[in-house]
């Protein structure tokens, strides 16, 4: 209401309004520069005052406690004292609350007092950003496709960000013009720790953020799409108190990277060791990936300090994602910088870290040599070689899929990243004993002559790393060619199981109990024929991949009620996939599915357990030939040659031991151990401790040693 309209019910309901407290809610009103909520006076159990937030407007609410007025309520702080500097308002606007702030929960006698309380409020996990008045209030301004508009309106959104800078100094007693002159600009969408202030145990930091990307506006509502190509610096504050996991890392030019859509989830700050070294595009994929399968702190909160070995650690999905990010972003960038970078990293012809040598075309550990012209250029830009604790075989993995030009893109029909392989062209690598030709033909990749499944590339590739000799290798790619590694694996497991949705549709009114049943089929091979079994009876399989379809996790959107749903779907890829299939034995597959999967599993579950059996078997024999000792987290053996080792049981990290203390991270180069499952990580353990015995670094030479009968 204005106040006029304050008039009237001062007269209707006898408020007792005198002229002076009139007076100072009209000249109040007029304050348009100031936040928050002003309360003038208490009439009969009411309070009169203008609510700035709420386009100065004067209101009148019910109260359930006395206070002094006048007063003020800014930061959910009842303000006892006039006169506020104008650096408060400043800062409340920072804070963007609004009219949900009026809530009287502290009380604030002195500017002290609001100082810290100001501290206090700015705790959350949101970045505040200086300057969003003018995005909130003129966003068709702002984001106008008329640059001349943009500009105009971007210049006043300047100098409140100055304004508000100016605020914050104020807060903490500092220089605003020395911080002018000293401050280091971030990179191009990568936010950066500008400045910290500290008080009372509570740091702030301001981060910046230089953006320069392409956003698409418009759109909605039969309105034209046009893409603004956005670019300018944002700057944004955070506090933090000492419960906060990021509080120790909260220091100047701390480079992190802040989720820009509700597609990425990780917060991410990068440790010192990263500092200035990954690119934008890596950062982004990893805000999507990283926690994807893990569970937040019940706030939506996803905090991440990066290090270099944790950013090299992660799935190979995830690298493959990631490289292709950086892969995207590189060929942006000017080939000559990268050259001279390479160039003077490897100015002394080779860079040894960690007991791997790189090369500009090669990469060695324990005599397993690695070679191709594109080794230098990978090792740069992935940042192998600043990690701590690096892995023979993950490097060697990871280089596959850069040869290869593995990408990540968007499945519209599963909703989830794909992975493909781009390979064009040729290339020769040599891998331990074992020299690959890889080609593509037309829309093929053959290696050595043999065509593979793009998606089988990369594992089967990897392999030559364990292979003793080439014929051995080339042996395999001839079988790999005519049986793919998905069925390989099927054929191992002795059938295929798929766990399915049942659904209603609009075309089947049947009655459905909506639920999820299990499809489970055996499987073998003869005579280069698929081949599963139904009540007894071979049927062959005449489309494979229609069959291992049926287990594709499809979203449902895409399936549509007019497409039938997830039943309906199975069903149609059942007599796609298998020859002379009757509508009865679809049935009878839907029906039994349950039974085969239970048996299926226990087969599993008993071969699970022999292996396990055996690993233990393993590694106490291991344990007892190698006089390993158990220590805290893992083992400690002394090798043949009087140096002690250590081995991590759970990360499987070899340190040699000096002073009685892990020194000097050891590369185990251990390509033929699956770690993936707990007899594999255990019999990975087994072979370490016997190859330490005998001061080895190549899990394969175990095999030369008098051990026979633990192996």
């Amino acid at each position: 209401m204005d106040i006029n309209a304050l008039r009237v019910f001062d007269s209707i309901h006898s408020l007792s309004i005198t002229e002076k407290e009139f007076s100072d809610l009209e000249n109040e009103q007029k304050a348009a520069d100031r936040t928050g909520l002003y309360i003038r006076c208490v009439k009969f159990g009411y309070s009169i005052g203008v609510s700035h937030d709420e386009n100065h407007k004067i209101i009148i609410q019910e109260i359930k406690k006395e206070f002094p007025v006048p007063c003020r309520v800014l930061f959910k702080a009842l303000i006892t004292f006039d006169d506020l500097p104008e650096e408060i308002y400043t800062l409340h606007a920072i804070a963007q609350y609004r009219a949900l702030d009026t809530d009287m929960k502290f009380r604030a006698d002195n500017l002290d007092e609001l100082k810290d309380r100001i501290c206090d409020r700015f705790v959350d996990s949101f970045p505040k950003e200086l300057g969003m008045f003018y995005d909130d209030v003129h966003y068709q301004e702002m984001h106008s496709y008329d640059e001349g508009k943009r500009a105009t309106w971007g210049e006043l959104k300047t100098r409140l960000i100055e304004r508000q800078l100016r605020a914050l100094f104020w807060l903490f007693g500092e220089d605003y013009e020395r911080f002018e002159k000293e401050v280091k600009v971030a990179r191009k969408n990568i936010p950066r720790v500008v400045k910290v202030f500290e008080r009372h145990n509570k740091r702030m930091a301001i981060i910046q953020r230089v953006e320069d990307y392409q956003q698409r506006r418009g759109g909605m509502m039969y309105n034209p799409v046009w893409f603004e190509r956005v670019q300018g610096s944002r700057l944004m504050i955070r506090c933090f108190k000492p419960n906060n996991p990021q509080y120790n890392y909260v220091d100047l030019n701390r480079e992190m990277y802040l989720p820009m859509g509700p597609d990425e989830t990780a917060e991410l700050w990068l440790d010192d060791d990263l500092f200035e070294k990954i690119e934008y595009p890596e950062l982004k994929v990893l805000s999507k990936r990283l926690l994807s399968n893990q569970n937040n702190n019940g706030n939506g909160e996803r905090w991440v300090l990066l290090t270099a070995d944790e950013f090299n650690k992660k799935q190979t999905l995830l690298r493959i994602e990631v490289m292709s990010a950086t892969r995207r972003h590189q060929e942006e960038e000017a080939e000559k910088n990268l050259a001279q970078r390479i160039d003077a990293q490897f100015r002394k012809g080779k860079v040894v870290r960690q007991g791997i040598t790189f090369t500009k075309n090669s990469i060695e550990c324990e005599g397993v040599l690695v070679k191709n012209d594109k080794l230098g250029h990978f090792v740069m830009h992935n940042q192998i070689h600043l990690q701590r604790e690096p892995e023979f075989s993950k490097i060697v993995k990871d280089f596959i899929c850069f040869i290869l030009n593995i990408d990540a893109a968007w499945n519209n029909s599963t909703s989830s990243v794909a992975y493909v392989c781009n390979f064009k062209g040729d290339e020769t690598i040599s891998i331990g004993e074992v020299d690959l030709r890889i080609e593509s033909r037309k829309n093929n990749v053959f290696v050595n002559n043999h065509r593979i499944a793009k998606n089988d590339l990369v594992d089967v590739i990897f392999t030559a790393l364990f292979h003793r000799n080439q014929k051995d290798f080339d042996q395999y790619l001839a079988y790999s060619s005519k049986v793919n590694l998905t069925l390989q694996k099927i054929l191992s497991d002795g059938g295929i199981s798929f766990e399915l949705k049942i659904d209603k549709t609009n075309d089947n009114s049947l009655p459905i109990k909506e639920e999820k049943m299990v499809l489970s089929l055996p499987l073998h091979r003869e005579k280069g024929k698929n081949y599963t079994t139904i009540k007894g009876v071979d049927y062959q399989i005449k489309d494979l991949n229609a069959l291992i379809d049926i287990g594709k996790d499809i979203n449902s959107a895409r399936i549509g009620y007019g497409g039938g749903g997830y039943l309906q779907r199975t069903i149609k890829l059942l007599y796609r996939s298998i020859k002379g299939i009757t509508p009865r034995e679809i049935g009878e597959i839907i029906k039994n599915g349950e039974q085969e999967y239970t048996r299926l599993q226990e087969r599993i579950r008993k071969e699970n357990a022999e292996k396990l059996k055996k690993a233990v078997g393993f590694l106490n024999e291991a344990v007892r030939l190698s006089k390993a000792k158990k220590i805290k987290n893992g083992f400690q053996i002394i090798g043949k040659s009087g140096k002690q080792y250590t081995v991590n049981s759970d990360t499987l990290a070899v340190y040699e031991v000096a002073d009685g203390k892990p020194e000097r991270y050891v590369c185990i180069v251990d390509m033929g151990t699956s770690t993936d499952t707990d007899w594999g990580r255990k019999d990975a353990l087994a072979k370490r401790l016997l190859m330490l015995a005998h001061d080895l670094k190549v899990a394969d030479e175990v095999h030369t040693l008098e051990l026979a009968e633990a192996l």
